[in-house]
């Protein structure tokens, strides 16, 4: 039952050792790779032991799972470091992501964890998820008072200003100290800072007992939303409110290289409207390359489709316009991710920018 991973940088947060598995080589010669012509991706969750044995693995989307279930045995037969909280071994829901690729004719899959011990390397948004689904609840934001932002000249959110600020908070969820990581107007980040002792926060707890935290907030000074803005986060009702006004505010226990990812400029409502009937119907899973000046460089569809369809659906989706991705040194950045469109047999697609939060798709036509 081993405990103790070899590398220097054991990925421990908010008093869980993170389980890494014990051997990158999961796979042998006998497990059967599926062949595909373009990316699929699985959100996976393995259900391990406190010894680090994996008891059962679930997995989604549903849809062509025969690729999934053609490695169930050499998944379950993977065995992990086991996780431990408060010095104690623990049973542990450990998220991951099983993606799947074909380049130049060699079959490959790439499993994906929130640490992985071999090169030391953390994915920020599954350790996240893997709090969550272990009984966390990470620190945040309840309510953030109004505040007034000054703009002149242009009125787009293209190129906007943003702040990073690290906040820590005791068991209350009392602001214990904070420090500005990031601002690319001082002016802007100053009226921020004296707002945040103000605002109200939930701090840091695990099956209902809080403890002491530190988290990142992201402030975008979006130009085309009310100031002074409304408490965040708003309300929807009675009437929807533009998605900026709660994408203006970002919460993240763990900082990401890319602190803004892309944001659709011309998708209101989650609804896109092309000149022209994209000529099927379908629901489909598009991955996406964004340049650094927010158009879709390249894509690839789940399921494929074939010939003018393929074409049509290309045409339409880049001609969606989006906010460069931002990385936490402010400058622009590549970026891929995942679309989730809907395509009806008419000039309207319906598009979920998987990257962003649900609230902030929000928006009215």
């Amino acid at each position: 039952m081993p405990v103790a991973s070899s590398c220097a940088e054991v990925f421990t947060f908010f008093g869980v050792e993170f389980p890494a598995m014990e051997d990158s080589s999961w796979l042998t010669s006998s497990d059967t790779i599926g062949y595909i012509k373009y990316p699929l991706k699985f959100d996976i969750l393995f259900y391990l032991s406190s010894g680090g044995s994996v008891d059962s693995i679930s997995y989604s989307p549903e849809r062509m799972s025969s690729f999934v279930r053609s490695l169930d045995k050499a998944l379950k037969r993977i065995k992990f470091y086991s996780a431990k909280f408060s010095d104690t071994l623990i049973p542990f829901i450990l998220p991951g992501e099983l993606i799947f690729e074909t380049t130049k004719g060699s079959r490959a899959v790439k499993l994906l964890l929130p640490f992985e011990e071999q090169n030391c390397d953390r994915i920020n948004h599954l350790a996240e998820k893997a709090l969550r689904l272990n009984g966390f609840v990470l620190p945040n934001i309840k309510r953030f008072p109004s505040y007034f932002c000054s703009f002149k000249g242009e009125s787009k959110n293209e190129n906007y200003p943003f702040a990073i600020f690290q906040i820590w908070l005791d068991s209350a969820g009392a602001v214990t100290d904070w420090q500005q990581i990031y601002t690319g107007r001082p002016d802007l980040s100053s009226l921020i800072s004296n707002a945040l002792l103000y605002a109200d926060y939930e701090p840091a707890s695990c099956k209902g007992r809080a403890f002491a935290s530190t988290f990142y907030v992201v402030f975008r000074f979006f130009r085309n939303i009310d100031y002074p803005t409304a408490v965040w986060p708003p309300s929807s009702e009675p009437i929807p409110i533009s998605p900026f006004d709660y994408y203006r505010i970002g919460q993240m226990v763990l900082l990401d290289s890319v602190v803004n990812p892309p944001y659709p400029l011309n998708v209101p409502g989650g609804i896109f409207r092309d000149l022209v009937p994209i000529p099927f119907h379908d629901t489909l899973n598009v991955y996406v390359t964004i340049d650094t000046s927010g158009r879709i460089d390249s894509l690839r569809s789940f399921p494929m489709i074939p010939g003018k369809k393929a074409k049509a659906l290309e045409s339409a989706l880049k001609k969606i316009r989006f906010t460069s991705a931002i990385n936490i040194s402010g400058l622009k950045v590549p970026f891929a991710g995942e679309l989730s469109v809907v395509v009806n047999d008419s000039k309207k697609i319906r598009i979920s920018v998987e990257w962003l939060p649900e609230e902030a798709q929000i928006q009215r036509e």
